[in-house]
C-alpha cells in the first residue's frame, strides 16, 4: 500500500501474475468501511535476479511498497518490490493518489535485490536511497539492504526503464478439489500408519 499526498491509500494486491490496483471508490468514510474499486493492474516484467522462497514466480509477485516523501530531493518515485527486485516507477506529476496510480501504468526501471531469503519490506528516503528489508527463512538471517542514488538511477535521462507486458505470464492453477483429496490421503496414511502401529505392539506383548 502507499498513500499519497492527498491522503487516499493506493492498494496493490500480492499477485504472481497481473497485481490489481485499487484505491477508494470515494472519500475515506468515518466510520469506514470505504469499498474499494479496481484502478488498473500492473504486470512486471520478466528478472532473472535469484533470490527469494518461490523462485521465478517470486520474481514477479509483489510483496511491498515504498513512496518517496514529500521532502525528497532531485525528484520522487514508487517502488514496488518482489521477492527479489524493486521496480522503480517515477513519479513526475505529484504524487496523489491519481498520481500513483497512472504512473502505475508506465515503465519502471528495475534495482536487483539478489538473495533475500524472504524480502518484504521497501521504503525510499528523502535523498534517493532504497532501503530493503527481508524476513529470517529457512535459517537465513533477515537484513536491511541500503541502496544508495536508487531514486536518481530511475529518473536520469535514459534510464534502463522496462515496458510492461502487454499480458501477464500464465500462473499455475490446481483444481479446487485437490486440497481435500490431498488431506483426506494424508488422514488416511495416518491411520493406517497407526492400525500398524498398534499391530505390531500387540504380537510384541504376546
Amino acid at each position: 500500500m502507499a498513500v499519497g499526498d492527498d491522503g487516499v491509500p493506493v492498494i496493490v494486491t500480492k499477485a504472481s501474475g497481473a497485481a490489481g490496483v485499487y484505491r477508494p471508490s470515494g472519500p475515506l468514510a468515518e466510520p469506514g468501511p470505504t469499498p474499494l474499486v479496481r484502478a488498473g493492474q500492473v504486470v512486471l516484467p520478466v528478472s532473472s535476479t535469484a533470490g527469494g522462497p518461490l523462485g521465478g514466480i517470486g520474481s514477479r509477485t509483489v510483496t511491498g511498497a515504498g513512496l518517496s516523501p514529500a521532502t525528497a530531493t532531485g525528484g520522487r518515485a514508487l517502488a514496488l518490490r518482489t521477492y527479489t527486485d524493486a521496480w522503480l516507477f517515477p513519479l513526475r506529476d505529484g504524487a496523489s493518489a491519481d498520481a500513483i496510480v497512472t504512473a502505475l501504468t508506465g515503465a519502471p526501471v528495475r534495482i536487483p535485490l539478489p538473495d533475500e531469503p524472504q524480502g518484504e519490506a521497501v521504503a525510499l528516503t528523502g535523498d534517493g536511497t532504497l532501503l530493503s528489508g527481508s524476513e529470517t527463512r529457512s535459517g537465513r538471517p533477515a537484513g536491511i539492504r541500503t541502496v544508495p542514488g536508487a531514486v536518481a538511477a530511475a529518473l536520469a535521462p535514459g534510464a534502463a526503464a522496462q515496458a510492461q507486458p502487454a499480458q501477464a505470464p500464465p500462473t499455475r492453477t490446481f483444481p479446487t478439489w485437490l486440497p481435500a483429496v490431498l488431506g483426506g490421503a494424508v488422514v488416511v496414511v495416518l491411520l493406517l500408519g497407526a492400525g500398524v502401529a498398534m499391530t505390531v505392539h500387540g504380537r510384541r506383548r504376546h
